[in-house]
């Protein structure tokens, strides 16, 4: 398979650098809020040192129970065969914007789960090439 990776925009605030993450599994979807919906992206990854930084932004957005802690947007790519002929690899491009951390939990073995909420999608998938016989 292809890679998987998270860049966040601005790592650390206004004018820093940005970091990319690999993650290992993904879903994204929707989840009811006031006043609608939000966009959903949960991600599981290897814990790192980036790990203690995103779990004090999910706490503080608990404690304070607000969504302020976050990030201006995120990017994630991912790299898989089509379903359609199962031979097409495909690039997908998803950038959030208005990104919250949401929830963030070990999930033991040196993984982690990270939930995102975001106010706005943007996707793309592009060919890539074609892989087995």
């Amino acid at each position: 398979m292809g890679a998987n990776t998270l860049t966040f925009k601005e790592w650390a605030g206004s004018g820093t650098p940005d970091v990319k993450v690999d993650w290992s599994a993904s879903s994204l979807g929707t989840r009811p809020a006031v006043g609608g919906s939000v966009i959903e992206l949960k991600i599981t990854r290897k814990s790192d040192t980036r790990s203690s930084r995103l779990k004090m932004m999910a706490e503080l957005n608990k404690r304070n129970r607000t969504l302020s802690w976050g990030f201006t947007e995120i990017t994630q790519v991912s790299e898989h065969v089509s379903m359609d002929n199962h031979r097409l690899m495909v690039r997908s491009i998803t950038v959030l914007t208005s990104v919250a951390v949401a929830e963030f939990r070990y999930l033991g073995g040196n993984e982690e789960e990270i939930t995102f909420i975001a106010n706005k999608k943007s996707e793309i998938a592009i060919p890539i090439g074609f892989v087995g016989p």
